[in-house]
């Protein structure tokens, strides 16, 4: 099935990271937006689904975070379903279709940090795969100056990878776990 076409449709080539990491944090960016989008009350399901959009959701944690539980998917004209990958494409989707409210927020200003939150976190991902060796199996590790051990792990041209990794990984580098 082909997907949505999306107006300025993100690849993972333009950004240099593997098609891996792109899918994944479009996944869990798409997660992360349609939860936050349900929770704010911007979203209507219900709604949703009579305007041709299914958008399948389980309860993940008792907080009430939502997951995507399924594919999300519009359905067109002719009922084929065409599948919605990139949260980009979910926000033009619903801007559209007139499923989010109008007035009061810039929905092109959301697009553009969504777009550049799904950057980050993709390169992030590539980072984090690249690195993870080196910053486990560096030199000798000082846990007075953790920061200052995790920067010589690191190849000089990318100190930020190697904090972008602590968050991928739970800080677990810095406790001496990983």
């Amino acid at each position: 099935m082909e997907g949505v076409p999306c107006s300025a449709l993100q690849k993972a080539e333009a950004y240099g990271v593997s098609d891996e990491s792109w899918q994944a944090a479009c996944t869990r960016s798409l997660d992360l937006l349609i939860s936050a989008l349900v929770r704010e009350e911007l979203l209507d399901l219900g709604d949703a689904e009579q305007h041709g959009l299914t958008i399948p959701v389980r309860q993940a944690n008792a907080a009430g975070r939502l997951v995507v539980d399924g594919v999300v998917a519009l359905r067109a004209g002719d009922g084929i379903l065409q599948p919605i990958t990139e949260p980009v494409c979910l926000i033009d989707v619903l801007v559209r279709r007139g499923l989010v409210p109008m007035s009061g927020l810039d929905w092109a200003q959301v697009r553009s940090e969504i777009a550049a939150s799904v950057e980050g976190y993709a390169l992030a991902l590539d980072g984090a795969a690249r690195h993870a060796g080196k910053v486990r199996a560096g030199g000798p590790w000082d846990p007075q100056r953790p920061f200052t051990a995790l920067l010589g792990r690191l190849p000089a041209d990318s100190p930020l990878v190697g904090f972008e990794q602590l968050i991928v990984d739970g800080c677990s580098s810095l406790r001496g776990t990983g």
